[in-house]
């Protein structure tokens, strides 16, 4: 994600502050020390790194085969989105700060050593920026696959404290300092003092969050598709906080949803001020009610030093004073600061922000893992070299070492077998919810086999891939003409009804969920029928009801088969509430069928 350039009107430069550690370090006393070689920013799009000598963007994407197997890594792969066989997946494993998969979260965190240029046995110590509200079990995600990827120590940091540094707010002072970090993926508010988070919340202000805001109203309004890469560009061009000024327009192009040609549409300034002006409302409302939270004298320091908005998503035009008006407070624009350098660089901010606590009267230094496991054995040998006897041909010293060597061969009794650890136990216990749930989910596709919708037959098929955000409700199957797979066949999970197959090619084939745009189904809830309409990215919409009839709130909708296209008696999604009620027909908003909670489906023949 390309982060633009600030007008300078707009931005209010502040001096790196410089803090006496030695009356502020509250929790980080001398002798405390965390080293550091490599960081990384987990809520860029890029996955933004620092070293001590130079700063990389390695790109968090890899290209996989239906086997597992990489293809490309970081900006080679997001090269080829969209440009491959459906066959081949691009994904993005560390989404937001979370690790999506595991396995491909270790390839592209190996990549982005790699091109740090750390190559050899001896991995980095590791800084990662994560967004704050990241729970204990996604932290300990996060740093298990920094570990497995070669890292020596994992350190992580939020958002909001590393932007403060950056931006060079009094962090580490007596005083409150509050910041809006609107990143490319991720946006927090947070308010510090003492060099710790007091406050926190998380925002949708995200430049991500308007790109998909800005795809999704064009193609309400023009039924055109247009990229992500279109909306940034559009956001640049003609986005605006507060009132957008004269009216002006930007030509775009994209795909026509009605014919599915090129097509290219003049969008206005107005329409891009629509679509991320629920975001920006929701981000004013946040930062009030952090601000309420906040204690008298918090409050008094805010008065003084104002709020400070940083990231890519700082430069929207108009935003400081859309703010200042909402919140009543001063708000300082602040171009994307460098946070990760100053923590890399600067040892004592480092160790005031990161530091453990060292126990009084004594040096920081502990003896490591490796160090006590050393002395343990030593100690063993020497226990061993004088109690073992000697057998016949044999020295004292291999005597003394039998013991060792046969532990180490594998062939000690059962019983001397140590017990699993608490981490060992935690793993084996999710991978048996793994394999429980994995199970459940199979058993019930097995059951889906002898339903009476299924009594024409059906094929089994693996979803490869999904649709990035913004773009039509599709995904891709593993299964294709040589399988049987026709174009209308109705795609089932065991939740119910997926979508209907689009396109078919030889070993694969595209499906159109009920989320699409020209996606139309029969169905009936209760004893009415009506027609299910997509067009929305969470729910759909059941029109041409009796409006003499009731229909609850949580009721099941399931496929009419009044079309001739869809068997009856699919599950298609529950009810959420009433879209609309009129003198002719009632229209009710429905929640489709979670399309992304199965990796198996199976298609239905007719």
């Amino acid at each position: 994600m390309a982060t633009f350039a600030l007008t300078s009107g707009e931005i209010k430069s502040r001096p790196v502050t410089t803090v006496s550690h030695d009356v502020y370090d509250i929790e980080a006393p001398r002798g405390s020390k965390v080293r550091v070689d490599l960081a990384i920013s987990l809520t860029s799009q890029e996955l933004f790194t620092v070293t001590a000598h130079r700063e990389l963007q390695p790109g968090g994407c890899i290209a996989v085969s239906p086997s597992g197997l990489t293809l490309a890594l970081g900006s080679a792969a997001r090269d080829m989105e969209g440009r491959v066989p459906p066959h081949v997946r691009v994904l993005q494993p560390l989404q937001g700060g979370r690790v999506q998969d595991s396995q491909l979260a270790v390839r592209v965190l190996e990549h982005a050593f790699r091109e740090a240029g750390y190559k050899g046995p001896v991995g980095p110590r590791v800084l990662l920026q994560i967004p704050g509200e990241l729970t204990e079990s996604e932290r300990r995600s996060l740093t298990e696959a920094a570990r497995a990827a070669g890292a020596r120590s994992v350190e992580l940091i939020d958002q909001g404290r590393a932007a403060a540094a950056g931006v060079g707010l009094p962090v580490l002072q007596a005083r409150a300092s509050l910041i809006a970090h609107l990143d490319a993926t991720s946006a927090e508010a947070s308010l510090i003092s003492f060099g710790r988070v007091l406050h926190s919340r998380p925002l949708a202000a995200s430049w991500q969050n308007w790109q998909s805001a800005v795809c999704d109203l064009i193609r309400r309004d023009f039924q055109v598709q247009i990229s992500m890469f279109s909306a940034h560009t559009l956001i640049l061009a003609l986005g605006a906080a507060g009132d957008p000024g004269p009216p002006r327009t930007y030509a775009v192009g994209g795909r026509d949803l009605v014919r599915g040609l090129p097509r290219k549409v003049e969008v206005a300034s107005g329409t891009v001020h629509e679509a991320i002006r629920p975001s920006l409302d929701a981000l004013a409302r946040e930062l009030q009610a952090l601000i309420v939270s906040a204690s008298d004298e918090l409050l008094n320091d805010l008065v003084e030093s104002g709020v400070t908005v940083a990231g890519p998503g700082a430069g929207l035009k108009g935003l400081s004073a859309f703010l200042s008006q909402r919140i009543q407070l001063p708000v300082h624009v602040q171009a994307e600061g460098e946070g990760l350098v100053c923590l890399l660089r600067q040892k004592d901010l480092r160790r005031s922000l990161l530091g453990r606590v060292a126990r009084p009267g004594r040096s920081g230094w502990k003896p490591t893992r490796w160090a006590a496991a050393a002395v343990l054995l030593l100690g063993l040998s020497a226990a061993a070299f004088s109690l073992a006897p000697a057998a016949a041909g044999e020295s004292p010293l291999q005597a003394s070492l039998a013991p060792l060597w046969r532990m180490a061969a594998g062939v000690t009794s059962p019983a001397a077998t140590p017990n699993l650890t608490g981490a060992v136990r935690q793993e084996e216990r999710r991978r048996q919810q793994q394999t429980a749930g994995e199970n459940q989910r199979l058993r019930s596709l097995i059951k889906l086999r002898s339903a009476p919708y299924a009594s024409g037959g059906v094929l089994g098929a693996r979803v490869l891939s999904h649709q990035p955000p913004g773009w039509p409700a599709m995904l891709v199957l593993d299964s294709g003409r040589s399988q049987g797979v026709k174009v209308g066949m109705p795609v089932v999970s065991n939740e119910g009804m997926v979508g209907t197959v689009s396109s078919v090619a030889n070993d694969s084939s595209r499906v159109r969920l009920l989320t699409h745009p020209n996606s139309v189904v029969a169905a009936t809830v209760g004893k009415s029928n009506g027609v299910l309409y997509g067009g929305s990215s969470k729910q759909t919409e059941l029109r041409f009801l009796d409006p003499d009839k009731k229909v609850r709130r949580g009721e099941t909708v399931l496929t009419s088969g009044l079309d001739g296209r869809y068997p009856a008696g699919i599950r298609l999604g529950k009810v959420m509430g009433v879209s609309s009620q009129k003198a002719v027909y009632s229209s009710f908003l429905v929640q489709p069928v979670n399309p992304e909670a199965s990796s198996e489906v199976l298609l239905l023949r007719r």
